[in-house]
């Protein structure tokens, strides 16, 4: 088992769904708003030793918002991605490599990417 100490991974938020602009038979706008896109976050495990589970996908996306629908129905929100890291990871933005945060607690949620917000129906 190869020791994994430093891992670059791309993360992307969700996109919000667009809003629907719709008018009723009785000329009222009844369209509904779209739903935010999900959030990417980082939870710190300290069951986990290595960083060797994210060494063969590049790419996390959480889900995007749904779309709004006729009769002001607003889309679901897209659905969170939680990514687990061992405790002492070092998150570093990978085009400038300044330090943005620091995993040092067991369960400790932070966010990285905020979803999109949804379009106005």
């Amino acid at each position: 088992m190869k020791f994994i100490d430093e891992i670059k991974i791309y993360v992307l938020s969700g996109h919000g769904g667009n809003g629907l602009f719709s008018f009723s038979n009785t000329n009222k706008p009844d369209g509904g708003s779209g739903g935010n896109g999900g959030n990417v976050y980082l939870i710190g495990n300290k069951n986990i030793l290595t960083l060797s589970h994210l060494k063969f996908k590049f790419i996390y996306k959480a889900s995007n918002g749904i779309n709004g629908f006729k009769n002001n129905k607003t889309g679901k929100n897209g659905k969170n991605l939680y990514i687990q890291v061992p405790l002492g990871t070092s998150i570093y933005d990978g085009e400038q490599n300044i330090l943005l945060h620091e995993i040092n607690k067991n369960k400790l949620e932070q966010l990285i990417v905020s979803g999109g917000n949804g379009g106005y129906g």
